[in-house]
């Protein structure tokens, strides 16, 4: 038979839309452990994700939106208590993450704030990250200009108005002036080192 004129078999399932069922704990309670199972949450992440969970079956009538925040609240509780869920240490993983990229403190503390950790919380994740490196920041600011090619990275003229771009670049990302000019203005990557203290 030729293939072209062979009949499509319609596709099973493809189209249906999954039955719309209301939430129960354990189906709270098995949706937040899978999504812990493969991302690090924070109680505010995760309380996001359940109310997403059940936005079909509020809007379905199927639970009233006050029992659902109720259901929802006590399932983090729950996992929370069996020791999932740890905000310190996820703002520890993100802030170490983020100062790896070059992200300075204040982009890292809007970040985290958008997880549910307080400015506190954003904090002690930056100290126990940034130890007792004083240079943590102007650090950060630099690998930053490395990865944009900005400041001693920049290939080719280096002028008023290059400077004024790559200035522009590091304060969008939150550096301070005087952190953002003391890179941009470095005369070679060697010597931004010798500022950080990493030549021997």
């Amino acid at each position: 038979m030729n293939p072209a004129t062979t009949p499509k078999q319609p596709h099973r399932g493809r189209g249906k839309a999954r039955p719309i069922r209301p939430p129960t704990a354990a189906r709270l309670e098995k949706s937040a452990l899978h999504h812990l199972g493969r991302f690090a949450a924070t109680r505010t992440e995760l309380t996001r994700v359940l109310q997403r969970r059940v936005q079909r079956a509020i809007r379905a009538e199927l639970i009233g939106r006050d029992e659902a925040a109720r259901l929802i609240s006590a399932t983090v509780e729950k996992i929370a208590a069996a020791g999932y869920l740890d905000d310190t240490a996820v703002a520890r993983a993100k802030a170490g993450s983020m100062r790896r990229a070059g992200r300075s403190r204040r982009m890292i503390t809007q970040k985290l704030s958008t997880k549910g950790i307080t400015r506190d919380g954003a904090d002690q994740a930056l100290a126990a990250t940034d130890g007792e490196d004083e240079n943590a920041e102007l650090r950060a600011a630099a690998v930053l200009a490395a990865r944009r090619k900005l400041g001693p990275y920049r290939a080719g003229k280096r002028d008023e108005a290059t400077l004024k771009r790559d200035l522009a670049t590091l304060a969008r990302g939150g550096y301070s002036y005087a952190v953002a000019r003391t890179v941009a203005t470095a005369c070679s990557p060697e010597t931004l080192a010798a500022l950080l203290g990493d030549v021997d």
